[in-house]
């Protein structure tokens, strides 16, 4: 199992209109992750696992390698007292500011002789919440099936 939580604050000097400064941005996220070697490895901190049965066709062992499953949560937010946080300044790339995004990922990762690693996750939840303009906001069908909804 691993737990990790960071804050990162980021000055935002030059970046607003007429190269003015903008409040600074912090954003705060923590995961917690963890996995089971199901064909009963021992996984040690940083060190690569040796399959119990390795798969290596050129030495003449053909067992099934190791097999690890895995999940992680992941937590992300951002806040500012910028109060034109959701507005578009120009030169901005996209139209609006990520506020929180929330998500859990699992799969299964695949370890030959070699200790390379053959991995497939995927995303199975995510929750994201954004800032819009106002006028950027595009009238939406179903707002309720999505939880779709406009704050002031």
């Amino acid at each position: 199992m691993k737990f990790e939580y960071d804050v990162q604050t980021n000055q935002r000097h030059g970046l607003g209109p007429q190269r003015s400064n903008l409040d600074k941005v912090t954003a705060k996220g923590w995961y917690v992750s963890g996995t089971y070697l199901i064909t009963g490895e021992e996984k040690r901190l940083s060190a690569p696992v040796h399959p119990t049965y390795p798969f290596a066709p050129i030495a003449g062992q053909w067992g099934s390698g190791a097999w690890e499953l895995g999940m992680r949560y992941a937590d992300l937010s951002f806040s500012s007292d910028d109060p034109s946080l959701g507005e578009v300044v120009a030169g901005d790339e996209l139209p609006y500011v990520p506020r929180h995004q929330a998500s859990v990922t699992a799969g299964v990762d695949y370890l030959d002789q070699t200790a390379d690693r053959y991995r497939i996750f995927s995303d199975l939840w995510m929750v994201r919440s954004l800032l819009l303009r106002k006028p950027t906001v595009p009238s939406l069908e179903n707002t309720g099936k999505y939880r779709f909804r406009v704050e002031d």
